[in-house]
This record gives C-alpha cells, sequence and structure tokens, in this order.
C-alpha cells in the first residue's frame, strides 16, 4: 500500500461527524466520497475546495482534512501503523495535526 492509498478514510468521517447528527454526518462522508472519488491524500488535495463545501463541509473541516492528507502525502504520519501505538502516542501524533483534538483523536 502507498502514502496515497493509506489516508485515513476513518479520520474523515470523524471530522465529518462534528457536531452533527450520524444521518447528517454519513450523508456528507457519502458527498465527500463522491466528489473525491477513490479516498486518498493526493485525490483529496486535489479536489476543489468549494467542491468539498459544495458536498456539506465547512471550511475548517475541509481545513483540518487537507492538513491531515498533507501530512500523510509528506510522510509525517503513516495512518497504516498509527493503530500499532498505544493509545496515548496514537492521541498524541493525532494532535500534533491542525484542526485534530482530543476529541477527534
Amino acid at each position: 500500500m502507498n502514502r496515497q492509498e493509506r489516508f485515513s478514510c476513518g479520520l474523515v468521517l470523524v471530522v465529518c461527524r462534528q457536531p452533527l447528527s450520524v444521518a447528517a454526518a454519513r450523508t456528507i462522508h457519502g458527498r465527500v466520497e463522491e466528489t473525491v472519488g477513490e479516498m486518498n491524500g493526493k485525490r483529496f488535495l486535489a479536489a476543489a475546495p468549494q467542491d468539498l463545501c459544495r458536498a456539506g463541509l465547512n471550511w475548517s473541516r475541509i481545513n483540518c482534512l487537507r492538513e491531515v492528507a498533507r501530512a500523510e502525502m509528506e510522510g509525517e504520519v503513516d495512518f497504516s501503523v498509527l493503530h500499532e501505538f498505544e493509545v496515548e502516542r496514537a492521541m498524541q501524533i493525532l494532535i500534533f495535526l491542525k484542526g485534530i483534538g482530543a476529541w477527534s483523536a
């Protein structure tokens, strides 16, 4: 699996949910997937922010997820191994990303 394929779809869903109902979050997540196509960091960064906004993400969430995608593409975070860390360490890594707080991590 290359870096482009490891973009954290789960983290995208978590960010989409804040603070929405599960149904609304799923709808927005589905629209984001339709907009981006195969969900990976490269494709997310290539998506026009205006299109992501039309999919239901606000600018704060767009900027947060672009930071997540950028960090992964530049090798700052490797989501494929994050699950191997202790919870506290994984949270520290995620909180380092702009827009990701303890609740999201």
